[in-house]
Formats: C-alpha cells, structure tokens, sequence
C-alpha cells in the first residue's frame, strides 16, 4: 500500500462534498489531526509559517 497526502486550498466545504458525492466518494470516518511544530535550531518557522 502506498499512502499519498494531497493539501489543496478549497473555498467551500459544501461544494467539495458534494463534487466528491458526484464521483461516489463515500464518508467513512470523522478524524481530528493537530499539527504540532517544534522550535529548530537551524530554521525559524515562525518567520517561515
């Protein structure tokens, strides 16, 4: 298995849902995900976002 991360800027949830309805993309589980970031010695992402 290969797992893939796609990250795209959407302006409306509602359309999303339902363009992936359209395809037959069904929901199967609600996920909570927090990026946490920790400080680096050698880059300020702070400065970087």
């Amino acid at each position: 298995m290969i797992e893939v991360e796609v990250k795209a800027r959407i302006n409306s949830f509602e359309e999303m849902e339902k363009n992936l309805e359209k395809i037959g993309a069904e929901k199967t589980k609600t996920e909570f995900q927090e990026d946490i970031y920790f400080a680096s010695p050698v880059e300020d992402f702070a400065k970087t976002d």
